[in-house]
């Protein structure tokens, strides 16, 4: 079996007749991470020895001292072996589950920022709606019309003026937010309190099914990890974590939306919320938000004025060169974004920007499957 080692990155290259597999640091940290018993705070004290872990499996290495894991940790993690994460590296493939480390390039700057940021993210669908402002949509699971229609409507005209949607795809409002984003151009992103194939609420199976087409699924917890109420504190710190603002639509003086806000100033990021009827128990929550000092919301100008960095220009009626060089590629085919930044040598935040803005003029349409085509 041989192997090469490239600093930063060990590499084991497993031949098997005539194909390869590369198994990295990043793969060693997501089997790690799946080991019982091992969190964030364990993989907080291992992060800085994975490459000698990595070593010790294929070389006489000595196995690092972590001393602030218990021996039964420290055991469980020695016994972890390459075949053990080649294995687990194949089942993701064959879910056709995305990752995100810590340790990789890609992995959102603003997760960083956060006190107890993620070690793996498990994704299915675009990730390249990481790269676009994003704004969480969070509220009561027990709704009124009118905080149902709040939320589709600000959703919808949030992605609209180029930002991602985030929400928790609980039932309630957070169900309507994803269906407001989807109702647009459906960048939405649904962050799990179970593992990234585990469904929860089960009557949401079908929004789950419309987000993996256009937008984004985002769990810490990996495949078939069943919904615990305690992950969904920690799954709220994330949706505040990925986001520029918390907009509170409808949410009860006790509400897990609080938790949100909560995570939301601690990691310096605005809190915004919508005024509801003084009688309303649902509302009770978001008044005093206001009250406190949350940006009372009425308006869609209310949340944008918040954000003027990412405000969309009104545009012109010209077609700048790359829109024009952009719609000559989608003349009578669809492509995907990966296709358009290889045929017009743009960046993806260009083509994603370029594509936004000929949305907005009704040049060009969203698919299913994040393809896009020339409208007619």
């Amino acid at each position: 079996m041989p192997s090469t080692y490239e600093s930063p990155s060990y590499i084991i290259l497993i031949v098997k007749g005539m194909k390869y597999m590369t198994i990295g640091l990043r793969d060693w940290l997501i089997s790690i991470s799946q080991l019982e018993s091992i969190g964030r705070k364990s993989l907080a004290a291992i992060l800085p020895h994975i490459e000698d872990i990595a070593s010790h499996s294929t070389s006489s290495h000595l196995f690092p001292q972590i001393p602030e894991l218990t021996s039964k940790r420290l055991k469980k993690v020695k016994q972890l072996t390459t075949e053990e994460v080649i294995e687990t590296k194949n089942k993701l493939r064959e879910l056709r589950v995305q990752t995100l480390t810590i340790i990789d390039p890609s992995y959102p700057a603003l997760l960083r920022e956060i006190a107890d940021p993620p070690f793996v993210l498990y994704a299915r669908g675009n990730l390249q709606l990481l790269d676009l402002p994003a704004m969480a949509v969070v509220g009561t699971r027990l709704p009124t019309p009118y905080g149902k229609q709040v939320a589709f409507r600000f959703s919808e005209e949030l992605d609209r003026a180029g930002f991602s949607v985030l929400s928790g795809l609980a039932k309630g409002i957070d169900a309507e937010a994803h269906r407001g984003s989807l109702a647009a151009n459906g960048h939405t992103i649904a962050v799990l309190g179970s593992g990234i194939n585990v469904i929860y609420p089960p009557q949401n199976e079908e929004l789950y099914k419309r987000i993996l087409e256009r937008g984004l699924i985002l769990s810490e917890y990996p495949p078939g990890y069943p919904s615990h109420p305690l992950h969904f504190p920690a799954r709220n710190r994330l949706i505040s974590g990925l986001s520029q603002g918390v907009l509170v639509v409808e949410a009860a003086i006790k509400s897990g939306s609080v938790i949100t806000v909560r995570c939301a100033l601690d990691q310096g990021k605005e809190v915004l919320a919508v005024p509801g009827a003084i009688v309303s128990a649902q509302s009770q929550g978001t008044n005093r938000l206001i009250q406190e000092g949350a940006k009372l919301v009425t308006s869609i100008s209310d949340i944008l004025d918040e954000f003027p960095q990412y405000r969309i220009v009104e545009m012109s009626k010209e077609l700048t060169d790359n829109q024009l060089h952009i719609l000559d590629i989608l003349e009578n085919t669809k492509k995907t974004i990966n296709e358009l930044v290889e045929r017009s040598h743009l960046s993806v935040q260009q083509i994603l920007s370029e594509l936004l803005s000929l949305q907005l003029q009704g040049k060009v349409e969203q698919l299913p499957g994040s393809c896009f085509v020339k409208k007619t």
